[in-house]
């Protein structure tokens, strides 16, 4: 696997320790960022794609539509038999 080495220092340096968590070294904190950052950006064009999609597909968004005005608070009512 190829590593590299960044250098940070300052402000972002000072910032960082302050946000690590002492559970965590500062290589794996500063991984776990750049990890989250990335799937972050993944879930953004996911959303966009989706959105898209809803866009193009007019059954599908009429479906979603009539699942956002669902009652997911209360129980469903009992039918009778």
């Amino acid at each position: 696997m190829k590593a590299n080495t960044i250098k940070i220092e300052g402000k972002l340096l000072t910032e960082i320790q302050k946000a690590k968590p002492a559970s965590l070294s500062f290589a794996a904190f500063v991984r776990l960022i750049i990890e989250k950052e990335l799937l972050r950006r993944k879930m953004g064009v996911a959303a966009k794609l989706y959105q898209q999609f809803l866009e193009e597909d007019k059954e599908e968004s009429a479906f979603l539509q009539e699942w956002e005005k669902a009652d997911l608070a209360n129980a469903p009512k009992e039918r009778k038999k």
